[in-house]
């Protein structure tokens, strides 16, 4: 039906939002009309004035706005993806990134928060190295008995020194 009425008129006049989906949408009915007598026009409300001003005033369509909306189609297309499934684990519900940039600055807020509410924490781990004739093999310390209430690593670096003094082992287990 459009093109059939583009067809027999003189002018079209491509009226549609004044952003970049909007001269998208002027440029994919520029194309899919084939528009040979058109002029973009934009205006921010509906009266007779501001038609009539926009009329004045129309022009081409703007292939860089197009271009920056084909670009950020892309990006949704190829970020949101992969953007949907982290950000669903991190609010706890089903969510999808579809627009990149508000939920991809999400995850980057939330990331830049964690590495500055880190507070760096000194710990200390013992190895034993055995170096018997037949081949060398390491053995770590398990020190999960050892910790206070709430630590997850030994902070104790006198203790941990004297157990690297530590000269005669017993063997309680093995694993191959």
């Amino acid at each position: 039906n459009l093109q059939q009425k583009a067809k027999n008129a003189e002018m079209v006049y491509l009226a549609t939002d004044p952003d970049r989906e909007g001269e998208a949408i002027a440029y994919h009915l520029r194309e899919a009309l084939r528009l040979k007598n058109y002029r973009r026009i934009a205006f921010h409300e509906i009266t007779e004035k501001a038609v009539k001003a926009s009329l004045a005033e129309a022009g081409d369509i703007d292939m860089g706005l197009v271009a920056a909306q084909e670009g950020r189609r892309v990006m949704d297309r190829l970020v949101g993806y992969r953007v949907s499934g982290p950000l669903s684990d991190r609010l706890q519900q089903r969510a999808s990134a579809g627009r990149v940039q508000t939920p991809a600055l999400r995850l980057v807020a939330d990331r830049e928060n964690e590495i500055r509410a880190f507070v760096p924490t000194d710990y200390f781990e013992v190895v034993a190295t055995f170096d018997a004739e037949t081949g060398r093999w390491e053995a770590k310390w398990d020190s999960k008995p050892y910790l206070k209430a709430g630590q997850d690593y030994l902070q104790d670096e006198a203790f941990a020194n004297s157990v690297a003094t530590l000269r005669e082992f017993t063997v309680q287990d093995i694993n191959t």
